[in-house]
C-alpha cells in the first residue's frame, strides 16, 4: 500500500503534503492512500506514533460501512469528509454506526481554516471558531463562541 503523508486531514495536496523523513519530528500527521475496492481516498490520524481516527473522502456512510467493519473494526471513530466549492468542508463524525456530530469548515485559498462550526448529533451548535492570520499566513488569534455558555473567548498565538 502506498501512503502519502499530510499535515492536515482537511486537504491533501502539494501545499499540505509532508515527507516521510519529517514524520518522527511531528506530534500529529495524517497518512492517506487510495482504496480501489470502494473507490475512496482513506486517511488515518497519527498522534504521538499511534494511529487512530479514519477519514473517508467523498463517500456516504453506506459506501464505506462494510469496508470499515472489515478493515478497521477496532477503530470506533471515523469521519466522512466532503469537499465543497471555495475551500469549504463538511465532515460528519461517527462512533461505529452512530452519527455523533458534524463540522463545517470554511478555509481560505491557502487552506487555512477561517471559520469552523461544530455541531452535535441533534444539529445543535457546540462551538464556533474564527481564525485571524497575519499577512505571512501565521495564525494570530482565534475568536471562539460557546453557545452553551453564551460566551465569546479569544486566544492569541
Amino acid at each position: 500500500m502506498e501512503y502519502k503523508y499530510y499535515e492536515t486531514w482537511m486537504f491533501q495536496n502539494e501545499n499540505t503534503e509532508i515527507t516521510d523523513s519529517s514524520l518522527e519530528n511531528r506530534k500529529v500527521y495524517f497518512r492517506y492512500y487510495f482504496e480501489p475496492s470502494i473507490n475512496c481516498h482513506i486517511g488515518q490520524r497519527c498522534l504521538r506514533g499511534k494511529y487512530g481516527d479514519i477519514y473517508y473522502v467523498g463517500k456516504k456512510f453506506e459506501d464505506i460501512w462494510a469496508y470499515h467493519q472489515k478493515i478497521f473494526a477496532e477503530i470506533d471513530y471515523f469521519r466522512l469528509v466532503q469537499h465543497k466549492p471555495n475551500y469549504n468542508i463538511i465532515s460528519k463524525k461517527y462512533k461505529r454506526e452512530t452519527f455523533i456530530g458534524f463540522l463545517i469548515c470554511n478555509c481560505d485559498e491557502n487552506y487555512n481554516p477561517k471559520g469552523t462550526s461544530s455541531f452535535n448529533e441533534k444539529y445543535e451548535l457546540l462551538e464556533y471558531r474564527e481564525a485571524i492570520y497575519s499577512s505571512d499566513q501565521t495564525l494570530q488569534k482565534e475568536k471562539i463562541f460557546i453557545p452553551s455558555l453564551w460566551q465569546t473567548f479569544e486566544e492569541d498565538y
